[in-house]
This record gives structure tokens, sequence and C-alpha cells, in this order.
């Protein structure tokens, strides 16, 4: 799991950060601290450079085959799968992917998608 935080754009990737905010929205869910956090699922797979994949990163991905479609792609949680497009599946073998950054942290990347 990846939490963001709205405000500052901090990531946290260990349960404890998870379990705490589930813990405070639970004991006082009229103050909603949940508002303030983006929760994103691991696809569980790694880019070419190994790092994991998560549900709204914006990944560059490039055709193994010949190298001639490449372009910039959103991830998304859509239907029971993660994709990158419409049909184009995530877990498709017949690309490459590389992490360039998330909806969060890096929003002008999404211009290009």
């Amino acid at each position: 799991m990846r939490i963001i935080n709205k405000n500052t754009g901090k990531i946290d990737y260990s349960q404890q950060e998870y379990h705490r905010l589930m813990y405070n929205y639970y004991c006082n869910p009229l103050s909603n601290p949940l508002m303030l956090y983006v929760f994103q699922r691991p696809t569980g797979l790694h880019d070419k450079s190994g790092i994991e994949i998560y549900e709204g990163d914006i990944v560059f991905s490039s055709s193994k085959s010949n190298g001639a479609f490449a372009r910039t792609l959103k991830v998304k949680f859509e239907q029971g799968a993660f994709n990158v497009g419409n049909p184009s599946k995530l877990y498709s073998l017949s690309f490459d992917y590389t992490v360039k950054g998330n909806i969060f942290q890096t929003p002008e990347l999404l211009e290009k998608c």
C-alpha cells in the first residue's frame, strides 16, 4: 500500500502508518482524517528498473519488439484489473514500462497521457 498526503505530497509505504490512519478514523470518524490521504494499491509488477508500479503512477511504455510504439500512460484500476488504457492491460508482456512519477507528485506528466 502506498499512502500519499494530498497536502504535502509525502509518500509513506508503511503498514504502521496505514493502521494509524485507520485507528484515528474509527476513533473519531467526524474529523475524517482520511480525506487528506490517497491510498494506492500496488500492481504486483515492477518497471524495467525494478521499481514497483502502483495505481496512479505515470509510466512511459515502449514496445519490446521494435520500439516504434512509445507513449506516456496513467496506471488505473478499472473493472477488476490494472490497466494503462483501453484495451491495453498493464500485465501485457509486449511492453517495457518505466515509472516517471505519480498523479500527485508530478501532475504535469498527465498532460502527456
